[in-house]
């Protein structure tokens, strides 16, 4: 729970920066700086998004499979059923 306020001095050059590096590091500033001050790494992976892009396509094409395969088992089986 987070019930207590920070207060400090900073020069408006240095808070820009620290703004800048919380925004690449897509956390808020508060989380930016409090991870940065315990010590605990913060990592930027650049160019995430355009993998993220690329599994969604890929989840979208495994999906259409999967339907399409259903679909065929269904058609298959009422085929099957269908008296000769």
């Amino acid at each position: 729970m987070k019930d207590k306020k920070l207060s400090i001095r900073i020069s408006e050059a240095d808070l820009i920066k620290i703004h800048d590096k919380a925004a690449k590091s897509k956390l808020n500033f508060t989380e930016y700086v409090t991870k940065a001050c315990l010590g605990r790494q913060i990592f930027v992976v650049e160019g995430l998004d355009e993998v993220l892009r690329e599994q969604k396509a890929i989840g979208r094409n495994l999906n259409q499979l999967t339907m399409l395969a259903y679909r065929l088992r269904q058609s298959q089986n009422r085929c099957s059923d269908t008296p000769s």
